[in-house]
């Protein structure tokens, strides 16, 4: 994830989980999970060690769904509008490496490629998050594609 030789991570997902909820009123979240160790889908099971747990927030306004198409993360100063209306919509990566937390500088996206919210449906990917470095920060990446099952979701279930 970073550029130095000591900070640099191969990451390989074993768990790809993804939740969906519409806040009505407010604005809407996809979180996807992405980590090197198996994860329930019910409960936060934080890392050990030298695993790494990422979540990627996709945050919508109320009224619009996630759809395939690329979601930027142009870092807290990149969000405008109000809460139930991020202008534009956005993708919001962190990662946990063992109990440290990073958060990702701004830089990159994620491409949706595929988008079904339903219970036991998939979200799939590319991971395209960059930052070049900086003096205050080094350069980070996470970057690959991914299909994630959606094991939570608030949408009314279909007969």
């Amino acid at each position: 994830m970073g550029s130095s030789p000591t900070s640099q991570r191969s990451f390989v997902p074993i768990t790809a989980l993804a939740e969906y909820l519409e806040l009505p009123e407010s604005r809407n979240e996809l979180r996807l999970t992405l980590a090197d160790y198996e994860l329930p889908c019910d409960r936060f099971v934080p890392p050990q060690g030298q695993q790494i747990h990422v979540s990627i927030v996709v945050v919508t306004p109320a009224g619009f769904r996630p759809a395939a198409g690329t979601y930027a993360w142009g870092g807290t100063q990149g969000q405008g509008g109000a809460a139930n209306e991020p202008q534009p919509p956005f993708a919001r990566p962190k990662a946990l490496l063992g109990g440290r937390g990073h958060v990702f500088q701004p830089g990159g996206a994620v491409r949706l490629t595929k988008v079904a919210l339903g219970r036991h449906a998939a979200v799939q990917g590319v991971l395209a998050f960059e930052f070049a470095g900086d003096a205050e920060h080094e350069a980070t990446s996470l970057t690959g594609s991914f299909r994630a099952r959606v094991c939570k979701s608030n949408l009314p279930r279909t007969p």
